[in-house]
């Protein structure tokens, strides 16, 4: 009786401790304040042995994982690669559908230079790149200078030659037949600003199709915050929370369901 008296005593007094643990709000305060100036000093050049440790560990563990999931879905890997084989087989493979494969690889890397742009104006890399103001803008408006100077819209397909606009109002040699045979129903067209916006509007879409790409990393970040049970300290954040709580107790305006809705 006496030890088991003692075992409840000494379970009541963990239970105490773990109960001022988890109630006590200042104890939890200076615990995300320790845990965040921790944080923020790893990085490679005040601890760069303590980071490549974890960066190490974290590359294992999400290797380990990625090799897991692949296992768990072999049959589409070998799907997938028997597909990559059969596509570089055709790529190398000699034959008239190399004209076509040109053009698409042409078309795709255009495509991906353009939203390579698109993610280094979202992402920024620390230095507020605006690829808008050094690129796009700069091609859209060579584009209508070009349009107005030339009195026709009929340049070559992007990616334009070294030569550069204005002065290729004409499709180069390589152009299809088909595209000279229209030059003159072409160069008679009215040049309206809805036509060159239709002249730009691939590079323009790609674009923006990269800056949007290029807002999902913070969105995975702070997802991945959220779900390791990490509150932010963030203003923004504290509304939310407030908003979920009116939201609870079934007290929230037209303006605040608008909020916690976006």
């Amino acid at each position: 009786m006496a030890a088991e008296s003692r075992g409840h005593r000494r379970s009541a007094a963990a239970g105490a401790r773990n109960g001022r643990a988890r109630h006590h709000p200042m104890d939890i305060g200076l615990v995300k304040v320790a845990e965040r100036e921790e944080r923020e000093g790893l990085v490679l050049w005040r601890r760069p042995v303590t980071t490549l440790h974890y960066c190490c560990r974290e590359l294992l563990i999400e290797t380990a994982r990625l090799l897991r999931k692949l296992w768990r879905n072999r049959l589409a890997v070998v799907l997938v690669l028997m597909l990559a084989a059969l596509a570089v087989v055709v790529y190398y493979t000699e034959g008239e559908h190399q004209q076509l494969i040109g053009r698409a690889e042409k078309q795709m890397l255009w495509c991906l230079y353009w939203v390579g742009l698109g993610v280094l104006s979202s992402v920024g890399l620390g230095t507020g790149l605006h690829t808008f103001l050094l690129y796009l803008g700069p091609h859209i408006a060579a584009v209508t200078l070009a349009a107005y100077e030339c009195d026709s819209l009929d340049f070559p397909e992007p990616p334009y030659p070294e030569h550069r606009l204005p002065r290729s109002c004409v499709p180069p040699e390589s152009a299809a037949a088909d595209a000279v045979a229209d030059a003159a129903a072409a160069a008679a067209a009215p040049v309206t600003m809805w036509a060159v916006m239709s002249k730009v509007r691939l590079e323009a879409f790609m674009w923006g199709a990269g800056t949007a790409l290029g807002e999902l990393p913070p969105y995975f970040m702070a997802r991945a915050a959220r779900l390791s049970g990490v509150e932010p300290d963030d203003e923004d954040f504290e509304e939310f929370e407030e908003l979920r709580k009116k939201k609870n107790a079934g007290d929230l305006s037209l303006l605040d369901r608008a909020k916690l809705g976006f």
